[in-house]
């Protein structure tokens, strides 16, 4: 059964983008001129950045860390109250402010390309999360659109308002072909649950005396679920500027061997592992013996090129099957073991050049970069510590 949507919250796209309206994060040439809106307050020396310029009535700005390779750079970013106040409790996650309650997309890790008025302008990844309640962590991760090294560049970055929501409970769980939930997805295969008026009319109805109180009905931090919530909104009010000076390290090369992953052999070339990404470039000629995974089921829906929603067809999934949705559900993650002992996650990049899948016949093709993370926070590593890389525990270097 098709079911009712409004025009205005299937734009997945769109609607991540307006839930940025107050941070904005642009990149430069480095010795151009900077806006006026910045203060000659300049930090002190840090690893990896100089010029680094900060503007703020209501926070202190500290950077902490800048590194990255000729691809990509990764920094990270503490805000603390200048009164000393803390921002939020230690159970609370941030969110952008949002206005439209039915809209769809509410990701933890939250990713979005902010770009300037040539196509070429980078695009800067970014993720808020809270230390202690006392902090605010910006971690970012800046990759040109043009695969041009960030080195040199210069970093001008603002930010409004965040806010952070505490979860008081879980009201409403979807469940398959319900009637009050749906799953979109895009055209690149990545999926995200909605939930229409009618659950949130409701859900208003049964908790009218704890919305009269000031609580509200969001989705959930996955964006898997409705929860009952406080929001406390989080002023921050502060722009800055830095350019990225950091030194890069060698990459390492990674011989590979023939290997068997989700039932059928792949082709792997030497892995190039650099300290903000590597390149995986593999084939298999059995793509026909790939299964299309369970999800997504008949009741989803699809955003397509030019922004319209219509049900996922059988021809659709056939052929999103044998694209994104098999590379995201076979080589989506890499696992990277380290001499120290910890395991790094590197994921498939969905910023700047993200390279490219070819299926021709039984043929299948992926060849991409993946960007680095630890603890869900984007990082950096020497690759001369990586022990070994894997995908679903099977090692791919030899």
């Amino acid at each position: 059964m098709k079911k009712n949507m409004k025009k205005g919250t299937v734009l997945l796209a769109a609607a991540s983008i307006a839930g940025f309206g107050t941070f904005t994060a642009t990149a430069t040439p480095a010795g151009d001129m900077i806006s006026d809106l910045f203060k000659e307050n300049e930090c002190q020396y840090v690893k990896g950045a100089s010029d680094i310029h900060s503007d703020s009535d209501k926070v202190n700005v500290e950077v902490l860390d800048i590194n990255g390779d000729n691809n990509s750079a990764v920094g990270t970013i503490r805000l603390t109250n200048k009164d000393g106040s803390s921002f939020a409790d230690d159970d609370c996650f941030i969110d952008y402010s949002h206005d439209d309650k039915v809209s769809a997309e509410r990701k933890h890790y939250y990713i979005d390309k902010f770009l300037g008025n040539q196509t070429s302008e980078p695009v800067v990844g970014t993720q808020f999360s809270l230390e202690d309640g006392n902090s605010v962590i910006i971690s970012f991760r800046y990759v040109s659109t043009n695969n041009g090294c960030p080195i040199g560049e210069t970093l001008e970055m603002s930010c409004h308002s965040l806010s952070a929501v505490h979860p008081i409970k879980t009201v409403f769980t979807p469940v398959k072909n319900d009637e009050n939930a749906g799953k979109f997805i895009d055209v690149d295969g990545y999926s995200s649950w909605y939930f229409t008026e009618n659950i949130y009319n409701t859900l208003e109805s049964e908790y009218s005396k704890e919305i009269s109180e000031g609580y509200i009905l969001r989705p959930s931090e996955d964006g898997n679920s409705i929860i009952l919530a406080k929001e406390k909104k989080l002023y921050l009010d502060f722009s800055l500027r830095l350019t990225f000076s950091y030194q890069t390290e060698e990459g390492k090369v990674f011989n590979t061997n023939n290997a068997s992953v989700a039932g059928v052999e792949w082709n792997t070339d030497p892995i190039q592992v650099n300290p903000a990404s590597l390149r995986l470039h593999t084939v298999t000629s059995q793509a026909d013996k790939l299964s299309i995974p369970a999800e997504p089921d008949y009741n989803s829906y699809i955003i397509s090129d030019d922004g319209t929603s219509q049900e996922v067809s059988d021809e659709y999934l056939t052929l999103c099957g044998l694209r994104q949705i098999k590379i995201n559900s076979f080589y989506s993650e890499l696992e990277l073991k380290l001499s120290d002992g910890r395991t790094i996650t590197a994921k498939k990049a969905d910023l700047g050049e993200c390279g490219n899948t070819n299926v021709l016949a039984n043929t299948l093709e992926i060849d991409s970069p993946y960007f680095y993370f630890e603890n869900g926070k984007p990082t950096t590593i020497d690759p001369a510590d990586v022990m070994t890389v894997s995908v679903d525990g099977i090692t791919l270097n030899s």
